[in-house]
């Protein structure tokens, strides 16, 4: 072996030494569910995806619980009350969590709701009995399909990690309001269904 060539090998062992205690420096942790808590170095700041979620976030939130609201007092099924029941409790402890987010990133709380939502709303208020149970499980089903979707793209294409953390955390919430939407039964009382939980 030339001295070129030996020299050579001992460069190259000591970067292959050096990336490899870089790395065992920069491991990764994982949560119980598999997922990477912090790859490197947590990201923190927002970008227009961060902040556009957090608006639709805070919208979709008190849709739901204003809706439910009509649904305790113009729905007649058993199911409609007991979902209602659940959206509300469920999307009021959303709702809080979220405004912290919001207040923590410097995101202002919408004043009112979008045009779509209140249309809705006010179309939803003006029904009764079964005509009302049936629209409210509609526009149950579909508000939570887009939610779902959403929640999705911030996970994917998001940059802040707190607005991520709580998309990740609340997605399945959704997932299981829609199965139950879609079903026609709840988590508890006498609609109740295991719907894989």
């Amino acid at each position: 072996m030339t001295l070129r060539t030996y020299t050579a090998t001992l460069a190259g062992c000591a970067l292959l030494a050096l990336c490899g205690s870089s790395l065992a420096q920069h491991t990764s942790t994982y949560a119980s569910d598999g997922r990477v808590n912090h790859m490197f170095r947590p990201v923190s700041g927002l970008n227009s995806h961060d902040s556009e979620f957090l608006t639709s976030a805070v919208n979709t939130l008190r849709f739901e619980i204003e809706s439910a609201k009509l649904a305790s007092l113009h729905g007649s099924s058993a199911f409609t009350k007991e979902y209602a029941s659940e959206m509300t409790t469920d999307h009021e402890s959303s709702l809080e969590e979220l405004k912290q987010v919001c207040t923590l990133k410097g995101v202002p709380l919408p004043d009112d709701l979008p045009v779509s939502m209140q249309h809705t709303i006010n179309y939803l208020a003006k029904l009764d009995g079964a005509e009302f149970d049936q629209a409210y499980r509609r526009s149950q089903i579909n508000g939570h399909s887009s939610a779902s979707t959403r929640f999705k793209d911030e996970i994917d294409n998001g940059r802040d990690e707190d607005v991520k953390g709580y998309a990740v955390k609340t997605l399945p919430a959704i997932t299981t309001h829609y199965k139950m939407a879609l079903t026609g039964q709840t988590t508890m009382g006498s609609t109740r269904a295991e719907h894989g939980l």
